[in-house]
């Protein structure tokens, strides 16, 4: 639903999960027309859904600590599916490769930043 924001992205999806904490309700993920068979899991697909967030579940998994929340959401069943079908660990993977990626280029582009700014700081003027 965030789109392609650019730089915006992280504050407007920093909005949206305070939102679903503080409403209970899960936003959709729009474009899903088809969705992978391997993935057994709702994804909420299409229209918004209720559901209990538990912020001490999500503090957990935030520190690598597998929780039930993560089991309500699909996470462990993925992982348990995954390890009998290897065409699911295999998609599993390239995203896992694919998300590595991007995170790798949002450092590269925050050091460019830092760069740009740090040659260009005495053009800027406070008068």
């Amino acid at each position: 639903m965030i789109g392609n924001c650019l730089g915006a992205s992280s504050g407007l999806e920093a909005i949206a999960t305070v939102k679903a904490i503080t409403t209970r309700w899960l936003h959709p993920s729009i474009n899903q027309f088809n969705p992978e068979p391997l993935v057994e899991f709702d994804t909420v697909a299409k229209q918004k859904k209720q559901h209990e967030v538990n912020v001490d579940d999500e503090a957990k998994a935030q520190s690598g600590e597998r929780s039930k929340h993560y089991a309500k959401i699909g996470w462990s069943k993925n992982q348990e599916i995954a390890k009998t079908n290897p065409k699911l660990a295999a998609m599993n993977k390239k995203f896992g490769m694919i998300h590595g990626l991007s995170s790798l280029a949002r450092i590269f582009r925050l050091i460019c930043l830092l760069l740009y700014i740090g040659l260009n700081v005495d053009c800027i003027h406070f008068d």
